[in-house]
């Protein structure tokens, strides 16, 4: 006796012709392949009179098959089938039994199929689609029947539910599934086996695709309501048939009855809890809604069975940035650069939800990414600009916030904004000559920007430009009459540069009629009147400005009671 060929006991009651059984009184020695064979037996009883025994004992028969001999690339798709139809497994793990069993025999044209089948109903319908094509070019001298039925089965489905082809394209696509289906149901009677298994499922299909194929002329002709009316119908008559609600919903979708759509979709997805199409379908619904909770929800469960779709990933992230779970859209965001890590876009969107966290570090890469692998430049150059700013007011590097807002003008040349965060950074490190240069070229665009003429009259007036400055500030105050601002430090040029005293003093009144509570302006107002040897009036002034300044301090107190002080000294 060979010691890799051990004696075998079936686990439940043999059937008629079984090689081995409890009634023989003597174990048999037999092999993988037979075990395989009795498998495949107690399956097709299964399948045919839907005795759950049958199921069970051709499950023992495939799992000591697969014990014995592991290679055979047959037990692999039959232990699939049999356990995801027990319902023992999930869809992904019935697909990894098949893939598993085609890495033994690539050509093995049965394991296509039920990959096929599983993938089909997983909803990739393109790659169940190719799976059923090479099941055909690999069934060799054995009846294609089901794998064409097949086909035509997923090529129908595709063109149903392919509402961004063209009308022409989709008909034609469900015209040549209806030419296939058609090809294996006259191939049927040649495989005896598969027409005793099938004829149950063969007479459901037959009126699916007619109620599909009829629905779907009828909405092709604009008969949206026929078109609802007979898919409520076949929903009542086959409520096991998800594809009725399916379609129920995608129609609702499209008449923007949401509501409608969701009720459908969770039905559909009730029949056919491993499609991830209808959660994907149900999350962007959702996601519309502004429902995003359950948006999320359905959206991972199509993460669960496919984990590098684009768009659900895509989708997610932006969810949880929306809802400021932040940690969450860092993760799909990683995700997704795993897949396209030259997507400027993606690099983008990471880099201010790591801003969100406060790892400004991080940021800067991913901002600088986006940066470098951008093609729109008036994108990039608002990407540019905007990792300038966090150069400049939060890492204080001047050097780095420079060279970034100078990118952004090369690239978008028609943006005045980073050119006024330059004429910031110039007019804070003392560089007033291209603050000014920077802040002309602004104007020169947006000939009305009230405040490009403030901070240019403020510039000029360091440079002790006083009528360019006199002109800038008077300027700014046409544009916009009620900047109390541009009012103060055009009377301080009067008062100071020009001593011209009564201009001076009805700069500051102005400035101080658009805001009570300008310490400056009512110091200024007082420095004036003592000018003009209004000593009381400008001692008023003075202590209403120790007063404002204790709740809007803008100047020393001790400055203010030193000009207090010095009114009344001889």
């Amino acid at each position: 006796m060979s010691m890799n060929q051990p004696y075998y006991e079936p686990r439940h009651p043999s059937v008629p012709g079984d090689a081995a059984g409890p009634d023989s009184g003597i174990p048999k020695l037999i092999s993988a392949e037979y075990l395989l064979k009795l498998g495949n037996r107690h399956y097709n009883n299964y399948q045919a009179r839907g005795l759950k025994r049958d199921l069970e004992t051709a499950i023992d028969h495939y799992r000591n098959a697969m014990e014995m001999d592991p290679t055979l690339p047959e037990v692999y798709v039959k232990l699939a089938s049999t356990l995801w139809e027990k319902g023992a497994i999930p869809l992904e793990v019935a697909i990894d039994y098949c893939e598993s069993g085609l890495q033994f025999n690539p050509d093995y044209s049965d394991g296509h199929l039920f990959l096929g089948y599983f993938l089909r109903r997983a909803g990739h319908l393109a790659e169940a689609e190719a799976h059923f094509r090479t099941a055909i070019e690999t069934i060799g001298s054995a009846s294609p029947a089901k794998a064409r039925m097949a086909l035509g089965r997923v090529m129908i489905q595709k063109a149903t539910l392919s509402y961004e082809l063209p009308a022409m394209s989709r008909l034609a696509m469900a015209g040549r599934g209806i030419q296939e289906f058609s090809a294996g149901c006259l191939l049927l009677p040649s495989d005896q086996n598969a027409f005793h298994v099938l004829q149950g499922a063969f007479v459901a299909d037959l009126q699916i695709f007619g109620i599909t194929g009829a629905g779907w002329l009828l909405k092709l002709l604009g008969f949206g309501k026929a078109t609802i009316s007979l898919y409520e119908w076949a929903a009542r008559c086959l409520p096991q048939e998800p594809v009725f609600f399916h379609l129920l919903g995608d129609l609702h979708f499209g008449k923007k009855n949401h509501d409608g759509a969701i009720y459908c979709y969770n039905r559909a997805q009730e029949l056919d809890p491993d499609n991830p199409l209808l959660y994907k379908k149900l999350g962007r619904l959702y996601n519309r809604c502004n429902d995003t909770l359950n948006a999320a929800k359905s959206l991972e469960k199509v993460v669960e069975a496919e984990a590098q779709d684009f768009d659900t990933l895509y989708m997610l992230a932006q969810i949880y940035l929306d809802r400021g779970e932040y940690m969450r859209a860092l993760y799909y965001y990683k995700e997704l650069l795993g897949d396209v890590p030259d997507n400027p876009y993606i690099h983008s969107n990471m880099a201010y939800v790591l801003f969100k966290l406060e790892d400004y570090d991080g940021a800067i890469v991913s901002y600088q990414s986006a940066v470098n692998f951008g093609q729109d430049p008036v994108w990039t150059a608002t990407v540019a600009q905007t990792l300038g700013t966090i150069y400049y007011q939060i890492k204080n590097d001047m050097e780095a916030a420079i060279s970034m807002f100078q990118l952004a003008y090369q690239l978008d040349s028609g943006n005045p904004d980073c050119l006024s965060m330059l004429g910031d950074i110039y007019t804070e490190q003392g560089n007033f000559e291209a603050a000014i240069q920077a802040y002309r070229y602004i104007l020169s665009v947006e000939p009305d920007n009230a405040d490009c003429y403030n901070y240019l009259g403020y510039l000029l007036w360091q440079l002790d430009k006083n009528d360019e400055a006199v002109d800038a500030y008077q300027k700014a105050i046409d544009l916009y009459p009620r900047n109390p601002i541009a009012f103060n430090n055009l009377g301080v040029i009067y008062l100071d540069e020009k001593c011209q005293l009564h201009k001076a003093l009805e700069m500051f009144e102005s400035a101080c009629q658009l805001n009570p509570d300008y310490t400056l302006a009512c110091f200024n107002v007082a420095r004036t009147k003592e000018a003009l040897g209004l000593t009381a009036e400008a001692a008023k002034g003075y202590t209403e400005a120790l007063a404002l300044n204790r709740q809007h301090p803008e100047i020393t107190d001790e400055e203010i009671q030193e000009r207090l002080d010095n009114l009344f000294q001889v």
